[in-house]
């Protein structure tokens, strides 16, 4: 065939449009990850779409956070951002602050200067302003020594109370990366999941299916961002009860680590450890995300036995040496290496975190992180039937922190006992004696339960799990046109990387294990309650889930794959027969019989 049209060269265009003939031949997965530079292609397009998502979360393109701003009822902002500036501007140690600057960060972000009392309209319009917040932030490191009043004891400092102090080291990093301003904590989120992108990226950049997956984790993350999520009560991206989104890509690390097949290349570890070390970081801050490190044993499960029942031959093998030789196997296999790794990481990472605290937060007024307990007794008012069965009493109401903390106090004074602080701290008046409360409402809730059997069950297997579907489907419905036109752009995208075929990573494991992630991540809101401000992690992982199933089915419907999919079981035997290797795509369903 000539290679002239009319006088004209036509091999630029032939090659051109080279990809669109791989596309439409009759095997696109073969064609696709034999196409050479046309993955290449197709795999940085999906990183720079995942970028551009990255930006646009970034900027508040398309977004309903108010960046700059914080949460309304600012008590552990306060005290956090208060932590952070006297450890860096005044060097106090053990997660501690002056009450001087506690002070100067409440007089502009509160309308009456105290921590405590902030629930009022003009706090409100306050802690959503980033002018005032800065103003707070850069008045109170502008203290002077001579400014401080050093207490006689170590009762004297502010501390926070039964809350994640790594939020504190959350400010600490942000204020030292990007000044004493209100959008540091924003930058700093940002970069961490920058980086944590790219690390991603840099693993898994020859593993077509695992780029695809990134794009579609980051397009769930963008639809969360775009949704009716965000409000006073979780104003930012860098909002507390946001920051256990951190991480969501070091998790996808770990377990598309887990799921490759072969020995790990050196690269893998490496980037594991940094990845492990991040999401380390965001359950300090957050203690909600450890449901992670539950994901990450039970996705290390399921792949264990997935792959033990096809081999279970070889485990039960009566020979020796193949007994050994699958011993030396499982002690390199990548399971193994990646919950190693992400254990030492998350255990290093805590035991030199708590030599940083304070025995303060280890007497019975405090703990350095959120209350367990007092919110799975909380979760029970989700059942109906609560205010009948609950505790009935005068001064104890039915819902919210006081049901919690009203009836401990009810019960303190009817034996006698303090309910407050003991000790002669700064506000020993408004400290709960956290240990005590918690033994207590534990008590309170296993009680119950173990009373009213049929009250738990129906909690926890109906109303919780219908009250946490009407909250996802509340937020979905408030996302724009916009967002869902680029989540069909991104399933577009990830649906050819699935197509494509070229990695180690088995499409049955893959489904599987995101569906045990997404399990996982319903456990806190199982075991506390689901409220608009408390589902950040679920609407991710919901909205992940479905983006990879139908991103699984997209890699089949437009490709015309059907017919080799249902192609009768003895098809392709001739070929076998005649030595003919049989390329099999990384998608597949079983034959029809």
């Amino acid at each position: 065939m000539s290679s002239t049209v009319g006088g004209r060269t036509v091999l630029p265009y032939i090659d051109a449009l080279r990809p669109v003939a791989y596309l439409m031949s009759a095997n696109p997965t073969t064609a696709i990850s034999n196409a050479g530079p046309y993955s290449l292609i197709l795999r940085l397009a999906n990183l720079c779409w995942s970028a551009m998502l990255i930006a646009f979360m970034a900027t508040g393109t398309l977004s309903s956070a108010r960046i700059g701003s914080i949460t309304w009822g600012p008590t552990h902002d306060i005290w956090s951002a208060a932590i952070a500036i006297s450890q860096i501007r005044f060097g106090l140690s053990g997660e501690l602050a002056y009450r001087e600057v506690e002070h100067a960060i409440a007089n502009e972000v509160t309308s009456s200067g105290d921590s405590f009392r902030v629930i009022d309209a003009e706090t409100r319009l306050r802690d959503a302003n980033p002018m005032c917040i800065t103003r707070g932030f850069q008045s109170a490191a502008a203290l002077a020594k001579k400014d401080l009043a050093i207490p006689p004891s170590k009762d004297g400092y502010v501390g926070d109370w039964a809350e994640d102090i790594g939020y504190a080291d959350f400010y600490n990093l942000a204020f030292r990366l990007f000044g004493f301003n209100a959008y540091a904590t924003h930058y700093l989120y940002f970069l961490l999941l920058t980086v944590s992108f790219v690390i991603f990226g840099l693993a898994f950049f020859r593993d077509t299916v695992a780029i695809g997956t990134l794009t579609l984790s980051l397009t769930a993350f963008f639809l969360l961002s775009a949704s009716s999520f965000f409000n006073y009560v979780i104003p930012s991206f860098a909002a507390n009860r946001f920051l256990s989104t951190l991480a969501m890509i070091p998790l996808l690390h770990v377990v598309m680590t887990m799921l490759r097949r072969g020995a790990l290349v050196r690269v893998i570890p490496v980037s594991l450890a940094f990845q492990s070390l991040i999401m380390s970081f965001a359950i300090a801050a957050r203690g909600s995300a450890a449901w992670c490190l539950l994901a990450v044993g039970a996705t290390a499960a399921t792949i264990v036995f997935l792959r033990w029942r096809r081999r279970r031959a070889e485990v039960t093998s009566s020979s020796k040496l193949r007994r050994r030789e699958w011993l030396t196997k499982a002690s390199s296999h990548p399971v193994v290496i990646t919950v190693t790794i992400v254990g030492v990481v998350f255990m290093v990472y805590s035991s030199i975190r708590n030599t940083w605290i304070d025995d303060r937060y280890f007497q019975d007024d405090n703990y350095p992180h959120h209350l367990v307990w007092h919110s799975a007794y909380l979760g029970l008012a989700f059942n109906p039937d609560w205010k009948a069965e609950r505790p009935q009493y005068s001064d104890v109401p039915a819902d919210g922190d006081s049901a919690g903390f009203a009836l401990f106090q009810h019960a303190m004074r009817k034996q006698g006992i303090p309910s407050v602080s003991t000790n002669k701290e700064l506000y020993h008046q408004y400290y709960l004696r956290a240990r005590p409360y918690e033994a207590f409402i534990r008590n309170q809730y296993l009680t119950f339960l173990s009373e009213h059997p049929l009250y738990g069950l129906e909690l926890f297997f109906y109303y919780k799990p219908l009250a946490l579907y009407k909250i996802l489907v509340y937020e979905a419905a408030g996302t724009a046109t916009a967002s869902w036109l680029l989540a069909v752009c991104s399933l577009a995208l990830a649906s050819l990387c699935f197509a494509c075929g070229a990695t180690t990573i088995n499409s049955l494991e893959l489904i599987v294990c995101f569906s045990i992630l997404w399990l996982s991540s319903l456990a806190p809101v199982i075991w506390a309650y689901p409220e608009l401000y408390t589902v950040s992690d679920e609407y991710w992982s919901s909205a992940f889930l479905a983006l990879m199933l139908i991103g699984w089915l997209g890699a089949l419907l437009p490709l015309g794959r059907f017919k080799s999919v249902f192609s009768p079981r003895g098809a392709d035997s001739g070929n076998c027969r005649r030595g003919r290797e049989i390329r099999r795509p990384w998608i597949s369903l079983p034959r029809s019989k």
